[in-house]
């Protein structure tokens, strides 16, 4: 008995071991590359707005229909913004998704939905 826990603890103490080895490569999936661009480009491009925006991006997919969905807010802090500022920033994030996707020939099809909360 002692010698099966002593096997399985050594067993489980090499797990991290493996697991913590950054110097593996490691392939994105599209859908976590998508989602990566995204967020990068957005980010950079909102950094410079006068209100700071929240955002979250998800790549979905149902029924295999793939949905790039953008969520925004105003960021903790800043006033409320008015509806037709909302529909500014809406405008603006969905140019810079759609130059994305066009982007990458593999991502053509992606419906994208930017809505702000």
């Amino acid at each position: 008995m002692k010698k099966l826990i002593f096997s399985i603890m050594l067993f489980a103490l090499t797990i991290p071991l493996f697991s913590y080895d950054l110097t593996l490569p490691y392939d994105i999936s599209r859908k976590e590359w998508l989602e990566y661009e995204a967020f990068k480009n957005i980010k950079i491009e909102t950094d410079a707005w006068a209100t700071r925006i929240a955002f979250r991006v998800a790549l979905l997919n149902e029924e295999g229909v793939n949905k790039l969905i953008v969520t925004l807010t105003t960021a903790n802090g800043e006033n409320p913004i008015s509806y037709s500022a909302k529909n500014n920033y809406i405008e603006f994030v969905t140019k810079i998704v759609q130059r994305i996707i066009e982007k990458y020939e593999w991502a053509e099809g992606v419906i994208i939905l930017v809505q702000f909360v």
